[in-house]
């Protein structure tokens, strides 16, 4: 029936590219239908994801090996804690170590407009091994949490992978994946009162972005111990269309590492005064999506992502 059929999808079409201009409007629309008082009229936090969908397919659409991940699990498991306890030397899983003790200085954030190193990551993780694998359509494999697993989920996160050319199985369509890490974690909240306006609008954008940030750094500390290779990661904090950024280090966060790896359960007012009090002021000024000023921010971010390299030693497109 459908074998006179020939289709390709318009992003994927090599006869016939994309007009950025479309992107673009695209991009407007989005914006547009999120602030709309008629289709988004309870001001909720949904709407806005297509709005940020758009912006981040947009920062990575000419990179091949950074993907974008909504709703991303961060994750970790007893197991996972055994091995980040091992690793930063602790005698036992329970007792523990200060892994951030050091005889200097912690690490300065550089400023936010001046050149900054991409983050340190993780170069070792591999997802699959490469024994072929028959595919078996009786077989049914569990999707749900192990025993003692701590989760949170990120409103975004942008991938990077490295893959190896391979001619089996068949799935991976001639590429398998070998390394993953995630530079780049984005959390949003709805936007602020619409009947706000002037310093009132921008405090509360702040207050916005400051719940976005507490929440950040939490899944940052999920990220830490599972990676135990990765020594920092870009955020993104976003109140609608307004943002501000930071790399998080390893280093900044060793108080909700231990709440995190513990069992602890840190209250959101306990968080909110741990972050307010260290870490809040490192955070950029927010800034609105699409203006001069968010696009520096956004080439600073871009730079970072392309300073991990592409796949496989520039075997595919970049």
């Amino acid at each position: 029936m459908y074998s006179d059929i020939e289709f390709q999808l318009p992003g994927r079409n090599r006869a016939a590219p994309i007009d950025p201009e479309i992107n673009i409007f695209k991009a407007t629309l989005a914006k547009s239908l999120a602030f709309s008082r008629t289709f988004n009229n309870r001001n909720l936090e949904f709407p806005w994801y297509p709005c940020w969908g758009s912006t981040l397919f947009d920062l990575v659409a000419d990179r091949s090996n950074l993907i974008v991940a909504p709703q991303h699990p961060l994750y970790f498991s007893d197991e996972d804690i055994e091995r980040w306890g091992d690793d930063m030397g602790s005698e036992t899983a329970e007792e523990g170590c200060d892994p951030y003790e050091s005889e200097g200085p912690p690490p300065t954030i550089a400023a936010p407009h001046g050149p900054v190193p991409p983050p340190v990551l993780s170069t070792n993780i591999t997802l699959d091994d490469y024994e072929y694998m028959e595919y078996d359509p009786d077989a049914s494999f569990s999707t749900t949490p192990g025993r003692g697993v701590s989760e949170v989920y990120v409103d975004y996160a942008i991938i990077h992978v490295d893959a190896s050319s391979c001619e089996t199985p068949a799935r991976y369509s001639g590429w398998q994946i070998t390394q993953m890490s995630v530079p780049l974690l984005v959390e949003q909240k709805r936007f602020a009162s619409r009947s706000l306006g002037g310093p009132e609008l921008m405090r509360s954008i702040k207050d916005c972005i400051s719940e976005a940030i507490c929440q950040l750094h939490q899944q940052a500390a999920h990220l830490f111990v599972v990676d135990i290779e990765a020594t920092s990661v870009m955020a993104i904090g976003a109140c609608g269309p307004y943002w501000s950024d930071m790399i998080i280090e390893r280093n900044n966060i060793p108080n909700i590492i231990e709440q995190v790896t513990t069992g602890k359960i840190m209250s959101k007012a306990h968080l909110t005064a741990e972050v307010k009090a260290n870490l809040f002021a490192r955070w950029t000024e927010p800034l609105l999506l699409d203006t001069p000023e968010s696009n520096i921010r956004f080439h600073n971010i871009y730079e970072r992502l392309c300073a991990l390299g592409p796949v496989g030693n520039n075997e595919m497109v970049s």
